[in-house]
């Protein structure tokens, strides 16, 4: 047998066996669907854990932010902002923790 004659041996060898399953497009769309809910579940839980932590010390702030008046030069209206943000600050991790898991579950 020539040489010639064993690289195309080969090649019959090689073409008899079954060519690899191609996945359709809409199999490959579900799999990166399942990666990307897999993804979003993951930060999910990572930024409900940090938000849960972090809530009490900004709440604590919030009820401390009236020391703010303790500086003669503060004005009340000014004061009286600094405490509705630093509020707002702990009341929107709850917000957050709902609008993540909401929009998971959809």
């Amino acid at each position: 047998m020539s040489k010639e004659d064993s690289m195309f041996s080969e090649c019959n060898i090689a073409s008899d066996q079954k060519p690899p399953i191609l996945t359709s497009l809409a199999e490959i769309e579900i799999k990166e669907a399942n990666n990307d809910r897999r993804n979003a579940k993951y930060f999910a839980v990572c930024f409900t854990i940090i938000y849960v932590v972090l809530f009490i010390p900004f709440f604590y702030m919030g009820l401390f932010s009236s020391m703010t008046f303790d500086n003669p030069r503060m004005t009340v209206s000014v004061g009286l902002l600094i405490m509705f943000l630093i509020f707002l600050i702990s009341f929107s991790m709850p917000i957050s923790i709902y609008l993540m898991w909401s929009r998971y579950t959809e």
